[in-house]
């Protein structure tokens, strides 16, 4: 029951991630992620989705500036 629970809450956390980079909201998205991590830290598709979010991040900071 445990692992059910834990890939539930990854997997929200996967689908939360694509919704907010789409919406353009990449610190919603990394906050997504971050929540699900400690429940599930050797999930690799929660590790990608951190680093999609981060580099969006990267990507929206360095728009604002220029």
């Amino acid at each position: 029951m445990e692992y059910d629970v834990t890939a539930t809450v990854a997997d929200g956390a996967h689908r939360l991630c694509e919704i907010r980079l789409a919406q353009g909201r990449p610190d919603a998205a990394e906050a997504a992620v971050c929540s699900a991590l400690p429940l599930a830290p050797d999930d690799e598709a929660l590790w990608r989705d951190l680093l999609h979010a981060t580099h969006a991040i990267g990507f929206f900071r360095a728009a604002r500036i220029a």
